[in-house]
């Protein structure tokens, strides 16, 4: 691993990110030595976001908690979205006849949060002049979604050498069923509270 960092390929992993997501799907398939430094991603990105939403508000001396408890705790639930996403991404793709690996999905979709650290600096410039810096951390959290997004998905595309609509199913289909799971959930919640007071 030392001389993994040492070679500074990791470098041209974090340039890929912004240039050409496909050839590094290609190339973290390639270097099985990228996955533990594609955790690394998570709590660079965790931090960042911490002290994007800290900017927003006055600070009081919960700051110091929130950024290190808060930034573990932040960390830990984006490797283990990330994980379970890929899981759930890698079950669609079998679906669909593709090779399972969810080995690289996961590496893909660390790496591809990366873009997420321009957060800071992004909401960090309206904070200063005051200009409705809520409103543009929004923004930038919903367009750097779409970003890591479309870079899972030119990830897969290259990984299954599937056509990019049949990438975009593969990575949608488990937010669909997520979202249809939780959407019954909370009906059916809602139906047995109501007959609960209503009894």
């Amino acid at each position: 691993m030392r001389e993994f960092l040492k070679s500074l390929v990791w470098i041209d992993y974090i340039y890929m990110v912004f240039t050409d997501p496909r050839k590094l799907a290609a190339a973290l398939m390639r270097e099985s030595r990228s996955l533990p430094l594609g955790f690394a991603v998570p709590a660079i990105v965790s931090i960042m976001e911490v002290l994007a939403v800290s900017i927003l508000g006055s600070q009081t001396a919960f700051f110091y908690t929130k950024i290190t408890y808060g930034w573990i705790l932040c960390c830990v639930l984006i490797v283990f979205q990330n994980i379970l996403i890929g899981s759930l991404v890698d079950s669609a793709g079998q679906a669909l006849g593709y090779q399972g690996n969810v080995h690289n999905i996961v590496n893909i979709m660390n790496y591809s949060l990366f873009p997420r650290v321009l957060l800071l600096p992004a909401v960090l410039i309206f904070s200063v002049f005051n200009f409705a810096p809520v409103f543009f951390y929004v923004l930038f959290s919903l367009a750097l979604f779409v970003w890591s997004a479309a870079i899972v998905i030119l990830g897969l595309s290259e990984m299954h050498s599937a056509a990019l609509h049949r990438a975009a199913v593969v990575f949608i289909m488990p937010f669909v069923l997520l979202g249809g799971v939780t959407f019954f959930t909370m009906v059916l919640t809602v139906i047995t509270i109501v007959g609960y007071i209503t009894a």
